[in-house]
């Protein structure tokens, strides 16, 4: 019988460890629509922020961001890039939550040109940001960039989730004030991260639940 609680024990301590995973949190569509673009960054932007929304229904750490782009044919993006979080009043960004610069990114050519410019995928990888349920608005920016021009974030169908959400905003002073993008504006975005694992409540109360039928069968079987 020991044996057995051994085996139970084991399976549940490996439920709850394995209960949290990386997955796809918030899906715009990493393809762009074609239509429009945001400039993000220097040297021809220095002070430019371009957000777009995110909404969660539960606690999230983020983990990966990844975007696509057109970059203009002199820029060169650097080593260095920002990803950004600002909170949400009013359905606008408001203040501003955390920036994290990092230089643990990719840039990646995806083929064929828009407005007359390559198409780029990025990805900033190794964020760990923990985000509570709540609304946020979010974007990136190649703080060290240099050569000429800017690169520009693509607009896409929203995707899944972001195509009935809120259209994205963008600040041309630094993240003093804001305003909206054209209507219906979706960038063109994916975030992963990983979902919480369950409260480990329930697991101890299966365990000692199992641990009682046990020995009550235990000791049903000794007075046979």
């Amino acid at each position: 019988m020991s044996n057995i609680i051994r085996l139970v024990f084991s399976l549940l301590l490996i439920l709850q460890v394995s209960s949290a995973h990386a997955a796809l949190i918030w899906d715009n569509n990493l393809t762009p629509d074609g239509f429009n673009g945001r400039a993000t960054s220097p040297p021809a932007f220095p002070d430019i922020r371009v957000t777009d929304d995110v909404s969660f229904t539960q606690s999230m750490t983020i983990t990966e961001f990844h975007f696509t782009t057109v970059d203009d044919n002199g820029f060169n993006p650097s080593n260095l890039i920002e990803f950004y979080v600002y909170s949400n009043l009013a359905g606008q960004p408001d203040s501003l939550l955390n920036t994290i610069s990092t230089s643990n990114f990719s840039r990646t050519a995806a083929g064929g040109t828009l407005f007359g410019r390559p198409v780029y995928n990025y990805s900033i990888l190794g964020l760990n940001l923990d985000l509570t349920a709540d609304t946020y608005w979010i974007g990136y920016r190649l703080s060290n960039a240099s050569g000429s021009g800017t690169s520009w974030w693509m607009t896409s169908d929203g995707g899944p989730d972001g195509s009935s959400s809120s259209t994205g905003f963008f600040s041309l002073d630094s993240g003093n004030t804001w305003n909206a993008e054209g209507n219906g504006w979706h960038h063109a975005f994916t975030l992963y991260g990983e979902v919480p694992a369950p409260s480990s409540i329930p697991l101890i109360t299966s365990f000692l639940f199992v641990i009682t039928l046990l020995r009550r069968l235990q000791n049903k079987s000794v007075k046979k």
